[in-house]
């Protein structure tokens, strides 16, 4: 590659500004040393920046994590976020509302559906855990639609082809009504454990 002229200052070690670069090493760290604590949901924001007279930089940082059954207010909507590991040790679900026509509607999003785990009686038990919490929030806050972070465990996908077809008045093909939710999170409860008894079963038997 022939030479070129430089792009940056000598001293700027990379593309992107010195706050923004301290940020990303701290996050770094946090990943490297938190292990099982580790705040999935993290962000490191560079609040001051201090140049001393022996070459060093005074840093102050503020860490954000997500916090269980935290709210996040959009606009005039408020999403209630959830820990639900299980799928994978972060994942997250939310609750949040939504408008069909202008009919309010809430919505309970599973942020993992499928075993994507190393199957252990421990792994399962979490992961049943995390579908108990959502359907009691699901039912808590009176959602009547269910979706997933995968359109092939909520069938949105011929949901979405039915909506063309609807007619005045009719709800929405996503809007089950709240039984429905709850017994969307009791199947996927119920499955789990009974992968969970085989294990149970297997390692008696052994």
């Amino acid at each position: 590659m022939p030479e070129g002229p430089w792009l940056y200052p000598e001293d700027q070690a990379a593309d992107i500004p010195s706050r923004l670069l301290a940020a990303e090493v701290t996050r770094e760290k946090i990943y490297l040393r938190l292990h099982d604590e580790l705040p999935y949901a993290s962000a490191v924001e560079t609040e001051k920046w201090e140049e001393r007279r022996d070459g060093s930089v005074k840093i102050d940082q503020v860490i954000f994590v997500q916090r269980d059954g935290q709210k996040v207010t959009l606009g005039d909507e408020t999403v209630t976020i959830l820990l639900t590991p299980g799928h994978t040790l972060g994942t997250l679900s939310l609750i949040f509302p939504v408008k069909d026509n202008g009919k309010p509607l809430t919505v309970a999003y599973s942020g993992g559906t499928a075993f994507n785990f190393v199957n252990t009686v421990e792994n399962f038990q979490t992961y049943i855990n995390s579908q108990r919490k959502m359907a009691d929030m699901a039912k808590s806050l009176g959602a009547t639609v269910v979706m997933s972070n995968h359109s092939e465990f909520d069938n949105a996908v011929n949901k979405i082809r039915m909506i063309p077809g609807r007619k005045p008045g009719e709800p929405s093909p996503f809007e089950l009504g709240s039984e429905a939710v709850g017994r969307y999170f009791k199947v996927s409860e119920e499955c789990a454990r009974v992968a969970q008894l085989k294990l149970q079963q297997t390692s008696k038997s052994n």
